[in-house]
């Protein structure tokens, strides 16, 4: 069958994938490892959370990370939560995974009781409008 299976982990339920993150943070957005590390050690079933989209090969292969989102609460609005930090690998753009792991983050937030989304992105809105995105006030 054609690759590996795709899904999506907390990251705060799989703790040694926190490095493989933080190089694919910092490879976009900057900021040292060590930096990330401790940004994302945050993340717990309590938000702030981060989801990561893996590819898993065969079983007992280490899997290899796609793509990063974080989850944080909007104050003053309880079905609202934050996408932050929404990235794929580069070498894996243009395969449908940036829809993927946005259809992962939602669901994972509609599991949590979140039926608002949302997310600030000074160079992708073209990309979130065609996922359903409407622009709104700054929250």
């Amino acid at each position: 069958a054609g690759g590996p299976r795709i899904e999506a982990v907390l990251l705060h339920q799989r703790p040694a994938l926190a490095e493989a993150c933080a190089l694919l943070l910092r490879e976009q957005w900057g900021l040292s490892v060590q930096a990330r590390l401790v940004s994302l050690q945050r993340s717990s079933h309590a938000f702030p959370l981060s989801l990561v989209l893996l590819a898993c090969p065969a079983e007992g292969t280490t899997p290899e990370v796609l793509g990063h989102s974080k989850l944080s609460l909007v104050v003053g609005d309880g079905a609202g939560v934050l996408a932050e930090s929404v990235l794929i690998a580069p070498a894996h753009r243009g395969q449908g995974l940036g829809r993927r792991l946005m259809e992962e983050t939602e669901r994972y937030a509609r599991s949590r009781g979140k039926h608002r989304l949302f997310l600030s992105t000074p160079d992708k809105q073209c990309f979130y409008a065609h996922l359903g995105y409407v622009p709104c006030q700054p929250v």
